[in-house]
């Protein structure tokens, strides 16, 4: 049998849009297909510019300075070379922008000056910041040049983490196509977060994770189906309101005000305060007033502390019809004994309970909870 190699009959405008809908990695082994193909993929209107796919962290410090080096290196020829007139997706991830600051300006000026880009990834990150210990913060790297996103509203995702410079878009500005926006790792006002949400009119996920001074969050949208809140600093308080067709919320940190209205869309939510080690006056009756607004919500995540907390509301000792959804329940858990009243609530007041999950681990057990 004769194989015919059908891509050679191709036109290049033809391969260039399929190399176009390939990772950048897969776009790039497609060099070594033939003579022909060696440099096709450096039309790709897909850029994913990523550290991590140059830099091994298992191997030693000096293999791991060659390979960055290397990347940097790759950044100088990819940008010199680059001629396309537009692009599609772009993507940007440096560790310690500060020691690579020409390489890091060369590429944010590259996606500040291609407007039409519809999928934006600026992170500056580092591998090692721990996510988790919410009593440091990171050092922040030091860029010249402003991140101003005004003129880019064609934008369909927009990904920052660690971009310092970002400035909020001015508030006659509209991106009707964004759908998907994180914000990670930067100091963000919540009136600033909220600005800009509203100016994403067809916005359906938003991430804000490990953001600091952010005191009060008014979240404010009909298009949101995706909310998540991932141990952010500086939290006052997160209202929830007007966002009609919200499906997911998840909340991970410490103790905080959170107001919603009904939700009769949710599907699924996450309540995790695993990383506070003290429990708040008013905290039982808040969480009792949230989960009687949730009753859609048919998978549940709760953690330790709302299990020993929820039980100091005499009127959540029965919680059915509000959990009458449920068919998943997820329990963070020491299985204490000071959790057993919060678990037996939860399994007594979901009757369609289908599936259980406990993850077992270390959670703060607090030392004075008095159940009436």
């Amino acid at each position: 049998m004769v194989h015919i190699d059908h891509f050679s009959f191709l036109p290049d405008p033809i391969i260039h849009m399929i190399i176009s809908h390939l990772p950048f990695k897969e776009a790039a082994r497609t060099s070594i297909l033939s003579t022909r193909w060696r440099r096709l993929w450096h039309s790709t209107t897909n850029i994913d510019l990523d550290e991590t796919l140059f830099v091994r962290n298992q191997q030693s410090s000096v293999s791991r300075s060659m390979q960055r080096l290397n990347f940097l290196n790759f950044i100088d020829r990819w940008m010199g070379n680059y001629a396309e007139p537009s692009v599609d997706k772009y993507r940007i991830k440096i560790s310690n922008p500060t020691e690579a600051l020409r390489q890091v300006q060369t590429c944010i000026s590259f996606a500040l000056n291609h407007r039409e880009i519809k999928a934006l990834d600026l992170d500056f990150s580092d591998p090692t910041w721990d996510a988790f210990n919410l009593d440091l913060l990171p050092h922040q790297p030091s860029l010249d040049l402003p991140v101003i996103l005004d003129s880019h509203t064609m934008l369909e995702s927009l990904h920052l983490s660690a971009c310092t410079t970002f400035r909020i878009p001015h508030r006659d500005c509209r991106f009707d196509s964004l759908k998907s926006l994180y914000l990670g790792w930067m100091e963000m006002r919540g009136h600033s977060i909220n600005r800009f949400v509203k100016l994403c009119l067809s916005l359906e996920t938003l991430i804000i994770k490990r953001c600091w001074g952010v005191e009060d969050l008014n979240i404010e949208s009909q298009s949101l189906r995706f909310l998540a809140i991932d141990k952010c600093l500086g939290l006052g308080k997160i209202t929830v309101k007007k966002t009609p067709l919200l499906k997911y919320f998840q909340y991970y940190g410490l103790s905080v005000s959170l107001e919603m209205e009904d939700m009769p869309t949710m599907e699924q939510a996450v309540f995790d305060y695993t990383h506070d080690e003290n429990w708040s006056d008013g905290d039982a009756d808040m969480l009792r007033e949230i989960l009687c607004k949730i009753s859609s919500v048919w998978a549940l995540s709760i953690c330790s502390y709302v299990l020993q907390v929820l039980p100091l509301v005499p009127s959540a000792l029965w919680l059915t019809p509000s959990l009458a959804s449920v068919t998943h329940l997820f329990l963070k858990t020491k299985l204490h004994i000071q959790e057993y009243y919060g678990i037996s609530l939860f399994l007594n007041s979901c009757p369609q309970l289908e599936l259980l999950s406990i993850d077992l681990g270390p959670q703060p057990i607090f030392e004075v909870i008095i159940i009436n």
